[in-house]
């Protein structure tokens, strides 16, 4: 049996400390709250940290990434194994607007344990305060492709 994986690793640099902390804060609330579960007395949550995990679809597995304080003002996100990178993209997207950072940007890797064909990749995102672009390595092989077969025509 094969097993798949998706992995990153990279950090934002936030614009101080207390920038740093408040992140810090929102990650552990968001935490707690795929803990507490869909049944859970929320009264409790801030409005914003609600309205947040809607938008990141976060259920009872949690969030799909690790982050953790890096130097004075970074944050370092990572995963192994199963990083959501939808949900981790939409949380940078959250971060760069509320914060109105600069452009952030993170590369994943798709592996599988065994070779096997078309079961390796990965990709990358663009946040600015506007939009998230993406592209993966499947399809941008599958550009190519199309743009070498138009050109033999």
């Amino acid at each position: 049996m094969a097993n798949n994986y998706t992995e990153t690793s990279f950090v934002i640099e936030m614009q101080n400390k207390d920038e740093q902390e408040e992140v810090m804060q929102i990650i552990s609330d968001l935490s707690e709250l795929s803990e507490e579960g869909s049944d859970a007395d929320l009264k409790n949550s801030n409005q914003e940290v609600l309205d947040l995990a809607s938008i990141m679809e976060l259920d009872e597995f949690g969030l799909g990434f690790s982050a953790e304080p890096d130097g004075e003002k970074g944050i370092w996100f990572c995963g192994e194994e199963s990083v959501n990178v939808e949900q981790l993209a939409e949380f940078i997207f959250y971060i760069v607007k509320k914060f109105k950072t600069r452009p952030a940007s993170f590369m994943w890797a798709d592996y599988c344990s065994k070779p096997r064909l078309d079961e390796q990749g990965g990709g990358a995102v663009f946040i600015t305060q506007e939009e998230v672009k993406w592209m993966s390595t499947y399809s941008w092989v599958v550009q190519m492709e199309n743009e070498y077969a138009t050109s033999l025509n």
